[in-house]
């Protein structure tokens, strides 16, 4: 059965999935695998990270959007230390459409890139559990 967007902690349902989003791009990264999909689950990560702090708020996320900018200013309108994550936010959300749509050629990005990508999920992520916590 579905679970309904107000249900009593279907937060931490989004946090977890955020989780299993990272260690996915974290696999991925350390067994040579695409860099397009290690950024693709960076960006899943944080997105699902941030849903999963405002529906513990109860704050909408409508219309619905997976644009990372978007998310971030509602909740700073709770937390302003969301604020220093608004390059992360920025930078990932460049990887969204190009990871996840077919593109000729298709995009490889430099191994590095993919590592700081990673770092970035993790740091919002970490964040966004400390104020669940």
């Amino acid at each position: 059965m579905r679970k309904k967007f107000r249900e009593s902690k279907y937060y931490e349902d989004w946090l977890q999935k955020a989780n299993r989003d990272l260690d996915t791009a974290f696999l991925n990264h350390r067994h040579g695998g695409y860099t397009d999909t290690t950024c693709y689950f960076c960006h899943q990560t944080v997105e699902k990270a941030l849903k999963s702090y405002l529906l513990f708020k109860e704050l909408d996320f409508l219309p619905q959007t997976h644009i990372l900018p978007s998310l971030l200013p509602l909740c700073e309108q709770k937390d302003k230390g969301f604020s220093r994550f608004k390059e992360a936010c920025e930078i990932l959300d460049g990887y969204y459409i190009e990871t996840k749509y077919p593109t000729s050629p298709a995009i490889d990005y430099p191994k590095e890139e993919a590592g700081e990508a990673l770092q970035l999920a993790e740091e919002v992520l970490e964040f966004v559990k400390k104020k669940l916590a």
